[in-house]
């Protein structure tokens, strides 16, 4: 049976999309948006305020997202093949679990740790100058776009660094809004 004519799989698609909708009209509602209105909106007196933080930790070894090569179908077109995605996934997913009501805005400065699992072999080593490189572990930021900033040409700054756990691996991310200069 295919998600097409499966009942439950129909019902479940309906309900994400009903729940994004409602979060839609919740973030439009929040910054005072009228439907039909062409204008920049006017805040809203009494609405909350835009969040200025914004933390996740999404458990598991971290992978790199790179962009991988271009792989070619037996019918000739060719696409990108992205690797690690299923760490992309779960990164957006530990995203989405956390989302902010509304989306950052304005300049942003994000924090990320790397925490590895220690090996037996590096009892006494402090950093982990081990592979996925930093750089590549970093793409994993493209998919916080419309989860919890609307574009990641906002990001202005990022401070990022690889530790050893403590107690288990994951990945530790921090984005706060930086005030506009004047």
């Amino acid at each position: 049976m295919s998600d097409r004519t499966d009942p439950a799989a129909a019902k479940a698609y309906e309900a994400v999309r009903d729940a994004r909708d409602r979060a839609s009209r919740a973030r439009a509602a929040a910054v005072g948006f009228v439907p039909g209105r062409r204008k920049a909106p006017t805040p809203v007196i009494g609405a909350p305020a835009a969040p200025t933080t914004w933390s996740c930790f999404v458990p598991g070894e971290p992978k790199s997202m790179q962009t991988g090569s271009i792989r070619r179908l037996p019918n000739g077109r060719a696409f990108p093949a992205r690797r690690h995605t299923d760490w992309g996934n779960r990164v957006a997913l530990a995203a989405a679990q956390a989302r902010p009501a509304a989306l950052l805005e304005g300049p942003l400065a994000v924090t990320v740790t790397v925490f590895r699992s220690r090996p037996k072999a590096a009892k006494r080593a402090v950093w982990p100058v081990t592979r996925p490189d930093l750089d590549n572990v970093l793409k994993a930021l493209d998919v916080l776009q419309g989860l919890v900033m609307r574009n990641d040409a906002q990001i202005v700054r990022v401070v990022a660094e690889k530790r050893y756990a403590a107690d288990s691996p994951g990945l530790a991310i921090t984005v706060t809004a930086l005030e506009p200069s004047a």
